[in-house]
């Protein structure tokens, strides 16, 4: 299958293909959450992911899971989640390719750590939404069961607000010591 104007790309075969730096800044910078449905990049949402895990003081391992864990989108695309459940396939190929990177960066995918990641993806997608006044926010907190925090809104103000490449340069930081990238240094 071809994912882009250069590349052949087996979707079912992710250790097959090298994270490279350029690659992954490139595709999740331009990358939209839900298809651009919030005004947010993936490359935003990870580096607040990341911040609420720093925070909260969790383990750096969980910091770094909280960064990675949508790596995949910049060769899968970030798709809504009821669109997913329409496609089974698709969430079998995300979870290989979840579980291929977090392989090679040598990040546990334990319940716990998991777990973590989960919840902070969740509150930074009510960050998100509260922040950008996205039409299904009432919709999603009901769904949740909360709304978002007041710490979880400053830090995606603070995050949005930076600039890329400077956003870029401390998610690296955060992925660095974990291997598995070709890093462009």
């Amino acid at each position: 299958m071809i994912s882009d104007a250069t590349t052949i790309r087996r979707f079912d075969r992710p250790d097959e293909v090298a994270l490279m730096e350029s690659e992954l800044f490139g595709a999740l910078s331009r990358e939209g959450r839900y298809l651009w449905s919030i005004d947010v990049t993936v490359l935003q949402h990870l580096a607040l992911c990341a911040t609420i895990a720093r925070r909260e003081e969790l383990p750096e391992h969980v910091v770094r899971a909280c960064a990675a864990h949508d790596l995949q989108e910049a060769y899968l695309r970030d798709l809504p989640s009821g669109l997913k459940d329409l496609l089974p396939d698709y969430r079998k190929i995300e979870l290989l390719w979840e579980e291929s990177i977090f392989r090679r960066m040598i990040i546990p995918r334990d319940r716990w750590t998991m777990g973590h990641v989960f919840r902070i993806d969740q509150s930074s997608l009510l960050a998100e939404m509260c922040v950008r006044k996205h039409l299904g926010y009432v919709s999603v907190c009901e769904e949740v069961g909360r709304a978002a925090s007041p710490e979880d809104v400053e830090d995606f103000t603070v995050v949005s607000s930076t600039m890329k490449m400077i956003l870029w340069d401390n998610m690296k930081r955060i992925l660095h010591p974990c291997g598995g990238i070709v890093w462009d240094l």
